[in-house]
C-alpha cells in the first residue's frame, strides 16, 4: 500500500482578540453630525418626545446650546432639563437620537457649560434607546465631552458624571479629553459612574480619555471610577483607558483602574490573580496584569508525519503545533476539529464531514508549549485508490473560550492498494 500526504499552504489568521488589537467603537452615524441649530425637535413635544413630566425639556438650549431631540426621547420628569444648556457664551452641543433619556433627571445637565466661567465648552451626543432610568447619563459631558453609543447606559446612575469637568476650576478641560462608549456598553446600576471625570478646585486638570468599546462595562460598579481625577486623589498625569469589547463585565471587574491601559478585547472579565484579570478580588489592582503587555497567544503551523499500522491499512496522522498561552490557562484553552476540505477557514464550521477521520489531542511539554493531535484515518479498502481532504482546524482561546488565534491545515491524502 503506498500513502501520499500532501501538506498544503498553511493559513494563519488573528482573531480579533489577538495582542494588540482593540475593537473600534461603532455609530450608526458620525458624533459630529450635531445639526447646526438651536433647539431642533424632531418630534412633537408632549406628544412622542418631552414628555411624561412637566419639566421633562426644561431649559433646553437656552443661551446659544446647540440641541436636538429626536422621537420618542425625553421621557421622565427632568430627564432632558437643561440639556445643552449655555452659560456666558460657552458652546454647548447636545444630541439626544430615538427613545434615549428614558427615566426621571436620566439626562439631567448633559452637555452644560458652566454658569459661572465663560466661553467654556460642552459636547454630549447619546444615541438610540441609551440613558435608560434614573440619573443614568445626568452631567454627562457636564463642560465636558461625552459620547454614547446605541443601547448604553441602562440603569440608575450608569453613566453619571462621564466625560464631566466638576468642581471649582475656571479653565476648560483639556482638549482630546472625553469618554466614548460604543454599543451595548455599561448596561447596569453604576456601572461606568465617574469614568473620566474631573473634580478639582483651581489645579489644572491633565488629559482624561476613557474609552470603552461595544459590550462591555455590563455590571454593577463594572468600570465605575475609571479616569477618576477627584478632590481627594487629585492626579497630575494624563489619564488614557481603551477598554475592547466583551471585557469587564462582572462586579467591580475594571473599576480599579487608574493611568495609561489598554484592556484588549475578551478581557477582565473575572477579579483574580491572573494575568487576564486586572482586578483582585478586594478591588485592588492585580500586580500580575501587566496594563502595558497585552496576554500573548500564539498558534504555529503543525509540523505533521504519517505512521501507518497493521493490515487493516490505519493510518495515524500526528500533527505538533508550538502555542503560547498566558499564565494560568491549561488544556481547555486549546481544541481541534475536523472540517470540511473547502470551508477550513469559514467561522462555526466545527463539523466533521469526513467519514473514517477522528482526532484526539493533548497538552504538552513541560510549560505546556506544545501541542500534539493524532488523527486516525480508515480508508475504504474495497476500492483499489481513494483520496481522503480535509481541514485540521487548531484554535488557542481565551478563559472565556473565545478564539484568539486559529490555524486551519488542510491535508490531502491519496490511498493506492495495488501495490503492497
Amino acid at each position: 500500500m503506498k500513502v501520499f500526504l500532501f501538506l498544503l499552504a498553511s493559513t494563519l489568521h488573528h482573531s480579533l482578540g489577538s495582542q494588540g488589537f482593540i475593537s473600534t467603537i461603532e455609530f450608526d452615524r458620525p458624533h459630529h453630525a450635531i445639526r447646526e441649530l438651536t433647539q431642533t425637535f424632531n418630534c412633537n413635544r408632549t406628544y412622542d418626545c418631552c414628555m411624561e413630566g412637566t419639566s421633562a425639556c426644561e431649559s433646553i438650549g437656552e443661551n446659544g446650546g446647540i440641541t436636538t431631540v429626536e422621537k420618542g426621547s425625553c421621557s421622565g420628569e427632568n430627564s432632558c432639563s437643561r440639556l445643552g444648556f449655555c452659560h456666558t457664551e460657552g458652546t454647548c452641543k447636545a444630541t439626544v437620537d430615538e427613545n434615549s433619556c428614558v427615566g426621571e433627571e436620566s439626562c439631567y445637565q448633559v452637555g452644560e457649560s458652566s454658569r459661572y466661567w465663560q466661553n467654556q465648552t460642552a459636547e454630549a451626543d447619546i444615541g438610540k434607546e441609551a440613558c435608560w432610568h434614573y440619573q443614568a447619563c445626568g452631567r454627562a459631558g457636564n463642560r465636558g465631552k461625552a459620547i454614547i453609543g446605541d443601547k448604553s447606559c441602562i440603569g440608575d446612575y450608569s453613566c453619571q458624571f462621564i466625560g464631566s469637568l466638576e468642581g471649582d476650576y475656571e479653565g476648560d478641560y483639556v482638549s482630546g479629553s472625553g469618554t466614548y462608549v460604543g454599543k451595548n456598553s455599561c448596561r447596569e446600576s453604576y456601572a461606568c459612574f465617574n469614568a473620566g471625570c474631573t473634580r478639582t478646585f483651581t489645579t489644572v486638570p491633565p488629559l482624561i480619555k476613557v474609552e470603552i468599546a461595544n459590550d462591555s462595562c455590563n455590571a454593577v460598579d463594572a468600570c465605575s471610577d475609571i479616569g477618576y481625577n477627584g478632590y481627594d486623589n487629585n492626579i497630575d498625569e494624563p489619564h488614557n483607558i481603551k477598554i475592547g469589547s466583551h471585557s469587564c463585565n462582572c462586579i467591580h471587574c475594571c473599576s480599579c483602574l487608574t493611568g495609561n491601559i489598554t484592556v484588549p478585547d475578551n478581557s477582565c472579565n473575572s477579579k483574580g490573580t491572573h494575568a487576564n484579570q486586572c482586578c483582585k478580588e478586594n478591588n485592588d489592582v492585580n500586580d500580575d496584569y501587566d496594563p502595558y503587555t497585552l496576554p500573548v497567544y500564539n498558534v504555529s503551523a503543525p509540523n505533521c508525519y504519517t505512521n501507518t499500522s497493521g493490515a487493516a491499512a490505519v493510518v495515524n496522522i500526528n500533527c505538533d503545533y508550538q502555542i503560547t498561552l498566558p499564565s494560568g490557562l491549561n488544556d481547555t484553552a486549546v481544541a481541534s476539529f475536523i472540517r470540511d476540505y473547502s470551508q477550513c477557514i469559514t467561522d462555526n464550521n466545527n463539523v466533521n464531514n469526513t467519514e473514517n477521520v477522528t482526532l484526539t489531542s493533548e497538552l504538552t511539554g513541560e510549560n505546556n508549549e506544545t501541542y500534539e493531535v493524532v488523527i486516525q484515518v480508515i480508508p475504504d479498502s474495497t476500492t483499489s485508490t481513494a483520496e481522503v481532504k480535509f481541514c485540521l482546524f487548531s484554535e488557542v482561546r481565551d478563559r472565556e473560550l473565545h478564539a484568539m488565534k486559529y490555524h486551519g491545515q488542510l491535508i490531502d491524502m491519496t490511498f493506492d492498494y495495488t501495490t503492497k
